[in-house]
């Protein structure tokens, strides 16, 4: 999944006027939470979005001093999110969207437990966010799984064959 395709429309919610936090995109590896909230940067630059990767293996404390100047979204693994939600640092009351990259893998039963963190970022946000799951694969255990993070469910799903025939060209 190209991380464009979902932080593009992320950044479309965000209320500008607002340094609170508003978007939280999970990710399985601290790579991708980094490349995550590069392609955040890039595409909201000329909106002066401000964001910041949050990734186990980095000092805490300055995810939390970052945090607390107000970011508008944190691209981060679950475990550090979770942390930085129990901490405070990172406040849930602004929050619109939640975004799980890799779904299939951070929400079945694999060995890192990362299904239970998602689950307890998603169990400290409002009630009225929007819950955004990408995956290559959507296995029956995570689609049975989703419907605890989601409400009124809509699927989009591209056929694996044939992809490009979806793709406009000039």
């Amino acid at each position: 999944m190209c991380h464009a395709d979902y932080c593009a429309g992320a950044l479309q919610t965000i209320d500008l006027n607002e340094r609170a936090t508003q978007v939280i995109i999970l990710s399985n590896t601290r790579e991708l939470a980094k490349q995550t909230a590069e392609a955040v940067s890039r595409l909201g630059h000329y909106m002066a979005v401000t964001s910041v990767a949050c990734t186990g293996g980095s000092s805490a404390r300055a995810d939390e001093e970052k945090l607390r100047r107000g970011v508008q979204v944190v691209s981060g693994t679950p475990g550090r999110v979770l942390d930085m939600l129990r901490r405070g640092a990172l406040r849930p009351d602004r929050v619109a969207s939640m975004i799980v990259d890799e779904a299939d893998e951070m929400l079945s039963g694999g060995e890192r437990g990362f299904r239970e963190q998602v689950y307890d970022v998603f169990q400290m946000l409002r009630s009225s966010v929007h819950v955004a799951l990408f995956s290559a694969t959507m296995p029956a255990e995570v689609l049975e799984l989703s419907e605890r993070f989601m409400r009124e469910p809509v699927r989009i799903l591209v056929k694996r064959e044939a992809p490009s025939e979806n793709v406009l060209t000039a």
